[in-house]
């Protein structure tokens, strides 16, 4: 009632408008108030935690239109490479109408592993100490163990050391004894 009103309509809807003056009735008027249902948007990662250099794709649904923030793209998937663990925000829009959903990038340094060996050249028989550094964990091709391993090869041999710091694993490194 009144010449305003507030109106909250859940659904597309037409109100029928009717005046008076006191004694007599205006023709009724129609307004149409339509109502576009907010979408609900979703987001999932082909992988939530990550090793550094890595990449992670998100996928949108639930709207017609995607914004993503941070990169500012509007496509429905996207692929991220973050260098430090981030939280990407989409917002999906169907018509006027749009909601956002969030989703966190973890992203683990990968370790960087360093190898020293005492000699390089040996006699047959002989051994020689080679020691990696810069993660926690630790494997050698085609032998070896532990962040300090003794090796005494037959033959002149090449050997591979990986590090991983429990969730990534470095580039191997090659020393040749």
């Amino acid at each position: 009632s009144g010449s305003s009103s507030v109106l909250s309509p859940t659904a597309t809807t037409i109100y029928s408008i009717t005046g008076s003056n006191g004694s007599c009735n205006s023709a009724p008027r129609t307004v149409t108030v339509n109502v576009t249902p907010t979408p609900t948007t979703n987001v999932s990662a082909s992988s939530l935690s990550i090793c550094t250099g890595q990449s992670s794709t998100l996928t949108a649904s639930g709207a017609t239109t995607y914004a993503w923030l941070p990169g500012a793209q509007t496509t429905t998937v996207i692929t991220v490479t973050p260098t430090i663990t981030t939280t990407y925000t989409v917002t999906g829009s169907s018509g006027t109408c749009s909601s956002n959903k969030t989703i966190t990038i973890n992203v683990s340094p990968t370790p960087s592993v360093a190898a020293s060996i005492t000699n390089t050249t040996i006699c047959r028989g002989a051994s020689v100490t080679v020691a990696a550094t810069g993660a926690s964990i630790y494997t050698w091709l085609p032998s070896g163990s532990g962040s300090s391993s003794v090796l005494s090869p037959t033959a002149t041999t090449i050997y591979s050391i990986t590090g991983s710091n429990g969730s990534c694993n470095s580039s191997p490194r090659t020393v040749t004894v």
